[in-house]
């Protein structure tokens, strides 16, 4: 049976594919994947760099954080899927909330580091690293609904979803590559601002992703007939933690590059 939390088709600021499916529009939907995948990417790295060289992590605790990070975010996942079958939450309200927990979470480090300094020996991060990533879990799934649901053609949106968020992982990783080494607090403080200024791009999406048109035969005639676009949330609630969890395991070596590299 379609959950009920995506069983609900509006129109209002959204766009509509024609047969009466509602959908966010696709620079909506780009404009907060690229914003939000800037802020992960940054996050992805730089507490890796607060680790190192804020509490002198060494490379065996860096890859033990790895490992808690990445399996963090696999339950993140399955929450959502059960946060949204309650009765009048819709989808948009679950990610408003995910962006919020966030951006407070990412200014831990910081406002631990102003109030204790270094007598915390490295609890901030692992509080914040894997809460975080247990956060943004739950996000993707529902973003990449929102991506994909109501679109009539799926190739074409996928491909600029992928060349989005990959374009993002790239041009945030080269902006804050000049400061990250020296500033990593202060770039997390900023990720944070970046999460609530993202929340602009969700005044265009609709209460819940739409349903997907789908071709039919009714009679002797085809048509397009919405179908809801759960499967499509279950099959991404899936793909894209695994991605999140190899990057996660790769990611603490980059502070052990770097200082290779620049030695």
């Amino acid at each position: 049976m379609a959950d009920r939390a995506y069983a609900a088709m509006e129109t209002g600021t959204s766009a509509d594919n024609g047969n009466g499916c509602a959908y966010a529009p696709m620079w909506s939907v780009l404009c907060f994947t690229f914003a939000n995948h800037c802020g992960s990417s940054i996050v992805g790295v730089a507490v890796y760099f607060v680790a190192q060289t804020y509490y002198g992590f060494t490379a065996v605790e860096l890859f033990v954080l790895s490992l808690v990070m990445g399996f963090c975010t696999l339950p993140g996942t399955t929450l959502i899927a059960l946060v949204v079958k309650f009765e009048g939450l819709t989808a948009r309200t679950c990610i408003v909330v995910i962006m919020l927990l966030l951006s407070g979470t990412s200014l831990i480090p910081l406002a631990c580091a102003l109030a204790f300094g270094k007598q915390l020996h490295g609890l901030p991060i692992f509080i914040m690293g894997p809460v975080y990533n247990l956060i943004l879990g739950n996000l993707w799934p529902l973003n990449v609904s929102y991506c994909y649901a109501g679109r009539t053609s799926l190739e074409r949106a996928m491909g600029m979803y992928a060349v989005c968020w990959s374009c993002a992982v790239v041009f945030a990783l080269f902006a804050a590559s000049p400061v990250i080494l020296n500033f990593p607090l202060e770039v997390l403080a900023f990720v944070s601002v970046l999460h609530v200024l993202a929340l602009v791009f969700l005044f265009w999406y609709p209460p819940n992703p739409a349903s997907q048109p789908k071709v039919m035969e009714i009679g002797a005639q085809k048509k397009n007939v919405c179908v809801t676009s759960v499967q499509c949330f279950y099959a991404f609630q899936y793909q894209l933690p695994a991605a999140t969890f190899m990057n996660s395991v790769l990611s603490p070596f980059l502070p052990v590059i770097l200082s290779g590299i620049t030695a």
